[in-house]
């Protein structure tokens, strides 16, 4: 009669047990790194930037511009100049139209970011639309 068991082999179990030693090993290392990594990493502080959109002319137009809270927001025959000033926390996407109202109007629009000029856009003519956007990125 045949013996089906195999015999013991006390070397492959300790073979076997240093592979789950080593594995171990391994994945407290990584849990480490983690760990280490999220409490020690300082969280990126979000700057503070002061946004001012305007628009000038010498007549009434349309505003659209993309508010505070990211939403957009449209303004009819509004008389020029027009300005809006709010606050930016972090990356901000700026965007200011106008839309001319008359003929022969002249309309430029600005964008400020902490009093300093970062875009502007002007046109000239009948119904005419002068718009500028900015990305701001921390």
């Amino acid at each position: 009669m045949e013996n089906d068991q195999q015999p013991n082999n006390p070397h492959g179990q300790q073979v076997q047990k240093n592979k789950h030693i080593f594995l171990f090993w391994i994945i407290i290392i990584v849990i480490g790194v983690f760990v280490y990594k999220y409490f020690t990493d300082e969280p990126k502080k979000l700057e503070y930037h002061k946004i001012q959109i305007t628009a000038d002319g010498d007549c009434e137009a349309w505003i659209t511009y993309i508010n505070e809270t990211g939403g957009t927001e449209m303004i009819n025959r509004t008389p020029l100049p027009w300005s809006k000033s709010y606050n930016c926390y972090g990356d901000c996407f700026i965007y200011i139209s106008a839309q001319a109202q008359t003929y022969r109007c002249s309309i430029i629009v600005k964008i400020f970011i902490d009093g300093k000029e970062a875009k502007s856009s002007n046109s000239h003519g009948d119904f005419v639309i002068a718009s500028a956007d900015y990305s701001l990125r921390d």
